[in-house]
């Protein structure tokens, strides 16, 4: 199976995908596959990134992968739009999230931005409209361990995860206050 393991910045995503790594799960950083794929098609000044080509990351992601037998993880906030089987969507309450975006040292258009995504569900919600609800999963990340949340990705790839579909988390009474 290739799953998305995504969700908006500062959700726990890398962390996550360093505690599967440790379990011996195969773990492909998007923002590092895109550059070292000649996937990166620009840089976007307002908000300090790269631009990935999501398209062109997909088609080699898809030859690089092709050989690949059993399961793999893409980990990014982009990889539910990568071909993949599923998505695991990393959620945290806005409060907490605009605390660790501040730690990070980013400007308060960019957290406000990452913040009010994550309370209108911006991401599990791309991830259901291109995969289907039956094939996203989500849950929340704040106060867990990401060897916790390592787990229970891996039960996802099992298909024994059970309560844990998407649609289940809500932050949008948090909306008014970032968004």
């Amino acid at each position: 199976m290739r799953l998305a393991l995504t969700g908006t910045p500062g959700t726990g995503k890398s962390a996550v995908g360093r505690a599967l790594a440790r379990q011996g799960v195969p773990v492909v950083p998007v923002a590092e596959a895109a550059r070292r794929l000649g996937a990166v098609a620009g840089f976007d000044r307002r908000r300090r990134t790269p631009e990935v080509d999501v398209r062109r990351l997909g088609r080699a992601l898809d030859r690089e992968l092709a050989a690949a037998r059993g399961d793999v993880v893409l980990e990014g906030h982009l990889a539910h739009h990568l071909p993949v089987d599923g998505a695991v969507v990393l959620r945290c309450p806005p409060s907490v999230l605009a605390r660790r975006l501040r730690r990070r040292r980013w400007g308060d258009a960019k957290v406000r931005e990452n913040v009010c995504a994550e309370a209108l569900g911006v991401i599990v919600t791309e991830a259901v409209e291109s995969l289907g609800r039956k094939a996203v999963y989500e849950f929340a990340t704040s106060g867990v361990a990401p060897a916790r949340s390592a787990a229970l990705v891996r039960r996802v790839l099992a298909g024994t995860a059970r309560g844990l579909r998407a649609g289940e988390i809500d932050y949008l009474e948090e909306a008014p206050r970032w968004c």
